[in-house]
């Protein structure tokens, strides 16, 4: 009698095989044949409407890509998961990740940027970043969260200031994802924001002192401004 977590493992890899892995490949190409007519049809036209449906079309077809990408990465992380439980890795399957190219990876980026609406004043910052095979994840400031705790423990174990003022940077967004950037050994990230980063309203040294030493991170806001960020030589 198979045992639980063998049923487990059964289980996790049918569903992976159910992905529906052409219908998103189906609909993608309908889509992108359907921006294609409309465009033609509508050229010319001085009726913003017209333009607004194609930026819609568009968007639907970056919202499938990017779909289609978490499809094809989900194998590979199902595998992995299988090996954590201590189970035989299903090699056919488990192919190595695909990394998109680095205009591939800065459009993905710039499109998610575009659908940020602007920060809220008192709202928790929100934002996004695309890892290399193309992955999109959410990014939101806050006290709660695992990367803010990793990064609480970073200026305790470095003997920063334990006031509120250090501790309170712990919760931003930018602290938070160059804890990520450590944890991840990542030495060169872009992320996009809703607002301007923290740095921007009062002298931000620490967010250089939580980055990997020699890393760099660029921060884009909702409205399209630059910061680039790197790490210091730690003595």
């Amino acid at each position: 009698m198979s045992s639980i977590r063998e049923r487990v493992i059964a289980a996790a890899r049918a569903a992976v095989a159910m992905l529906p892995d052409n219908l998103v490949d189906a609909a993608e190409d309908a889509i992108d044949e359907v921006a294609t007519v409309w465009h033609h049809t509508t050229a010319g036209s001085r009726d913003a409407a017209c333009e607004e449906v194609h930026v819609l079309l568009e968007s639907a077809k970056d919202d499938l890509s990017a779909v289609r990408l978490v499809l094809g990465q989900l194998p590979v992380r199902v595998e992995s998961w299988v090996a954590g439980l201590g189970g035989d890795a299903d090699r056919t399957s488990a192919a190595p990740p695909v990394k998109v190219s680095v205009a591939e990876r800065a459009r993905l980026l710039e499109h998610h940027r575009q659908r940020l609406a602007p920060g809220e004043p008192g709202a928790a910052p929100l934002g996004w970043w695309v890892d290399e095979v193309g992955i999109a994840y959410p990014l939101k400031s806050g006290r709660n969260t695992a990367w803010a705790a990793a990064a609480k423990e970073f200026t305790l174990a470095r003997g920063m200031a334990p006031g509120r003022a250090t501790l309170g940077l712990t919760h931003h967004v930018e602290i938070q994802f160059a804890m990520r950037m450590r944890a991840h050994g990542l030495s060169n990230e872009t992320i996009v924001i809703d607002r301007l980063p923290c740095g921007v309203k009062r002298p931000q040294e620490k967010l250089v002192e939580f980055l990997p030493p020699g890393a760099t991170l660029t921060v884009i806001t909702q409205g399209g401004r630059r910061f680039e960020y790197t790490g210091v030589t730690e003595e």
